[in-house]
C-alpha cells in the first residue's frame, strides 16, 4: 500500500489537496489531505467522484477515426500523422488562423499551457476568448480595484456581519461553510440574497430574496439609504478613491422606491440590510450567476461601491469575494504559452462563438477541441454544432465520448489526473498551489495532453520548442515565485501557498492606474426598465416569459461528472407559478423560445422567486443551452445565460424523459446542508 499526493483539477472554489492510495497499481481510495488549511481533509462529492470517472467502463482508451460516419479504432501514430498533416495542409494553404483552438477549464494544470504554445510556434491561431462563467465580474472589478483579491477565510470572523450574495456555497464553495459557522460563533451576523433557496439560507440571521438580474437596484438602493444617514467612511472615500462625487449625485437622485420595485424587496429586508451595512466591518461574498446577465459588470460595480462606501475594503473582516485572480497573475502564462511568437492571430469569444465564427474570414479549417465540450457547455448550442460541423477537420482530446467529440474526425483519448503528475492553481477562492503526484499508469492508449502535443510538435517542425521536461514548464511558469524551500514544500506536502497577502488590499494601495478605488456612476436606468420580455409567443398563444436561471448541479461540475450521475432535464419553479400555468408538480412540460424548446420534468420549489425558473446545467444529455441565446455582457466579453426567458406549457402526449434522478433540489439543499 502506497499513499500519494493528489489535487483536484477542477476549475472550482475550493482547489482541493488530496490523498490516494494505491495498491497493486490500482487506486483504493481517495480522501481529502488534512494538512491543508483551507480543505482541511475534506473533499466534496465530485472530488471523490474524479475515482468513478477514472475507472469507468465508458473512458476512452484508444484513438478513433470517423470513417463513413462511424468511428473506428486506428493506432497513435496514424492518428498524429495524419492530424499533423491536416494541420500543416491548412497552414501552407490559409495561415496560423485557419486552426482554431477552443478549450476550457475542465483540467487546470500547468502542462495545459503547452498546448498554446504549440499553436504560438506554428505562427498563431484563431483562440476562444471570454469565458462563460465570471469574466464580467473580473471585468468590473478590475476596473474598480485593479485586479480581483479575495482576503483569507480564516479573517472571516472579524467581520461584523458576512453577506452572501448569489454564491451558493453548499453547492459550489463547500468549504467556506466551516468558516462561516466559526464567523457566526464569534457573533457575526449572516445574511443570504438570492432569488434562489440555497441551503445556507437556513443558518442566516437575515434571507433576501431578489428579482433575478436585479442585483444592482438593490446596491443602489442601500448606497443611498447609507449616503443619507452619514454612514459612509470619509476618510476612504477621501483618500483612497476617485469618482466619489458623480458616483454620488447619481445615487442621490435615483428614486428609492423605484429601485426596490425593480428588486423586489419590501421596506423591511431593506431596512434590516441598511443597518448591517451601516455597521462595518463586512464582508460580502458574490457569486457568479449575479454578472450573467447584460449588466452583469454594472452589477459587480454597484456592490463594490456599495462596500467600498462603508470602509470595509482593505479591513480585516471586511472586504468583496469575488475571485482571487492574483493566484493565476504571479503564473508567468507568457513565458510558456510565448505569444511574442505568433504571426497571425484572431479571437472569438466564448459565449458568442456561434455567432462570430461564420463571420471569419477566412474560414477555420481545423478544429481542435480539449478540455471543454462547448457544444453542451455554449449559448446557442444548435446552431454552434452547425457552425463546427463545418470545418472540414476536427480534433477532440477527450476522456468520454461527448457532444463535441461525437461530431470530431479524429477523437484521441486523454490522460485523466490520476495519471499525470502536474501543478494545478484551479482555487478562485484561496492563494494556495496543489501538486498531483502520477498515481497509475495512463488506462490503456490514453495519453497526456502534453504527450499528444509533444508528438504533434515534432510531426510539425516544432519539435525545437518542446525540448523541455515537465519540471522545466512548471519552474517557467513559476519563474522566481517559490525559493528551494517552496519546491520542497509543494511536492512534499502536496500544496503551498503562493500569495502572501491575507487582508485583500490591505494597504489601501489598489492595482488601478492611480492606485485608488474608482467609483462609477450606475447605470441605473438598466435596472429600471420595464420587464419588454415578461410575455411572449412561444410554444401556446400569449404566455409569461420566466428567466431561466441555469445554476452550478449539485453533483457534477458542468457535465464533467454526467456519466456517473445523469439524470432527467428537470426545471424547479415556485409553487405559485404551477398553480397559475395549471401544472402538476411532477408533469412533463415543455420549455420555449426562439431557439428552440426541451422537454423537462417539471419541479415546485418552494421559496423561488416567481419570476424564474431554474435548471441545474450540465445534468442531462438533452443540453439546456439549445434555449439559451448568444450574446456579450456589458463588460469582459462575457456570458448572459441568466438573460435567457421562455414560456412554460403542458407537454401533452409526450413520453417520459429518462433520468435515475429526479428528487426536488430542496430535498438534495437539505442533504447538503447536513453535512
Amino acid at each position: 500500500m502506497i499513499e500519494k499526493r493528489s489535487a483536484c483539477p477542477l476549475n472550482c472554489f475550493d482547489g482541493c489537496s488530496m490523498r490516494a492510495v494505491v495498491v497493486g497499481g490500482r487506486i483504493v481510495s481517495l480522501s481529502g489531505n488534512p494538512e491543508h488549511p483551507i480543505t482541511r481533509g475534506i473533499i466534496c462529492g465530485k472530488g471523490r467522484a474524479l475515482l468513478g470517472r477514472h475507472e469507468h467502463p465508458e473512458r476512452l482508451l484508444k484513438p478513433l477515426k470517423k470513417v463513413d460516419g462511424r468511428f473506428v479504432p486506428i493506432d497513435w501514430s496514424q492518428a498524429l500523422d495524419e492530424i499533423a498533416e491536416r494541420i500543416q495542409a491548412a497552414l501552407s494553404r490559409f495561415g496560423p488562423t485557419s486552426v482554431f483552438y477552443s478549450y476550457d477549464y475542465a483540467n487546470s494544470g500547468l502542462m495545459t499551457l503547452l498546448e498554446e504554445r504549440l499553436f504560438n510556434r506554428l505562427g498563431g491561431m484563431t483562440k476562444v476568448v471570454g469565458t462563460l462563467c465570471w469574466s464580467a465580474g473580473i471585468a468590473a472589478q478590475s476596473l474598480d480595484f485593479g485586479e480581483s483579491r479575495t482576503s483569507d477565510p480564516e479573517l472571516l470572523k472579524e467581520a461584523r456581519a458576512i453577506v452572501v450574495w448569489g454564491r451558493n456555497v453548499a453547492v459550489t464553495n463547500m468549504h467556506l461553510v466551516p468558516f462561516i459557522r466559526e464567523a457566526k460563533r464569534h457573533g457575526a451576523k449572516l445574511v443570504v440574497i438570492d432569488p434562489y433557496p440555497q441551503a445556507l439560507a437556513r443558518q442566516a440571521d437575515l434571507v433576501v430574496r431578489v428579482r433575478p438580474g436585479k442585483d444592482g437596484a438593490l446596491a443602489v438602493a442601500l448606497a443611498q439609504a447609507l449616503l443619507q444617514t452619514g454612514a459612509v467612511d470619509r476618510t476612504f472615500v477621501e483618500r483612497h478613491a476617485d469618482g466619489f462625487e458623480a458616483y454620488r449625485t447619481r445615487v442621490e437622485e435615483a428614486d428609492r422606491q423605484e429601485l426596490l420595485a425593480a428588486a423586489g424587496v419590501d421596506e423591511a429586508h431593506f431596512d434590516a440590510l441598511v443597518r448591517l451595512f451601516a455597521a462595518p466591518p463586512i464582508r460580502v461574498i458574490l457569486g457568479y450567476g449575479l454578472q450573467r446577465y447584460q449588466s452583469g459588470g454594472a452589477t459587480i460595480r454597484a456592490i463594490d461601491a456599495l462596500v467600498a462606501l462603508t470602509g470595509s475594503i482593505g479591513r480585516a473582516g471586511g472586504g468583496v469575494d469575488y475571485a482571487h485572480t492574483v493566484l493565476g497573475k504571479m503564473i508567468d502564462q507568457e513565458a510558456v504559452t510565448r505569444p511574442d511568437w505568433r504571426r497571425a492571430y484572431r479571437t472569438v469569444t466564448r459565449a458568442n462563438q456561434a455567432e462570430e465564427l461564420p463571420l471569419l474570414d477566412p474560414p477555420p479549417k481545423v478544429l481542435y477541441v480539449t478540455r471543454a465540450n462547448p457544444l453542451a457547455q455554449a449559448p446557442n448550442a444548435a446552431k454552434l454544432q452547425e457552425v463546427y460541423e463545418a470545418i472540414p477537420t476536427k480534433i477532440v482530446v477527450e476522456l468520454f465520448m461527448t457532444e463535441t467529440a461525437k461530431i470530431a474526425d479524429y477523437v484521441l483519448p486523454a490522460a485523466d489526473v490520476f495519471e499525470q503528475a502536474d501543478i494545478y492553481y484551479s482555487s478562485m477562492w484561496h492563494g494556495y498551489l496543489q501538486y498531483a503526484e502520477a498515481l497509475v499508469p495512463p488506462r490503456g492508449e490514453a495519453r497526456p495532453e502534453r504527450w499528444i502535443v509533444r508528438e504533434l510538435a515534432r510531426r510539425l517542425g516544432a519539435g525545437d520548442a518542446f525540448n523541455l521536461s515537465d519540471e522545466d514548464v512548471w519552474r517557467l511558469a513559476l519563474g522566481r515565485r517559490l525559493d528551494d524551500a517552496g519546491w520542497r514544500e509543494l511536492f512534499r506536502r502536496g500544496f503551498v501557498r503562493l500569495t502572501p497577502e491575507r487582508v485583500a488590499w490591505a494597504e489601501r494601495k489598489f492595482a488601478t492606474p492611480n492606485g485608488r478605488f474608482q467609483f462609477a456612476p450606475p447605470p441605473i436606468e438598466r435596472w429600471l426598465e420595464a420587464e419588454a420580455e415578461s410575455t411572449a409567443s412561444f410554444g401556446e398563444g400569449r404566455k409569461t416569459a420566466y428567466r431561466l436561471l441555469t445554476v452550478h448541479p449539485r453533483r457534477s461540475l458542468h457535465g464533467q461528472h454526467r456519466v456517473l450521475s445523469a439524470s432527467e432535464p428537470t426545471v424547479y419553479a415556485a409553487p405559485e407559478v404551477l398553480e397559475r400555468e395549471g401544472l402538476a408538480d411532477g408533469a412533463l412540460v415543455w420549455l420555449n423560445n426562439a431557439q428552440g424548446r426541451l422537454l423537462s420534468r417539471l419541479r415546485a420549489l418552494p421559496g423561488l422567486v416567481a419570476e424564474a425558473l431554474v435548471m441545474e446545467e450540465g445534468t442531462s444529455s438533452q443540453t439546456v443551452n439549445v434555449l439559451v441565446p448568444g450574446a456579450l455582457a456589458d463588460l469582459g466579453q462575457g456570458s448572459t445565460q441568466y438573460d435567457c426567458r421562455v414560456t412554460i406549457e403542458a407537454a401533452r402526449g409526450a413520453r417520459s424523459v429518462s433520468g435515475n434522478d429526479d428528487r426536488p433540489m430542496a430535498d438534495c439543499a437539505r442533504k447538503e446542508s447536513k453535512r
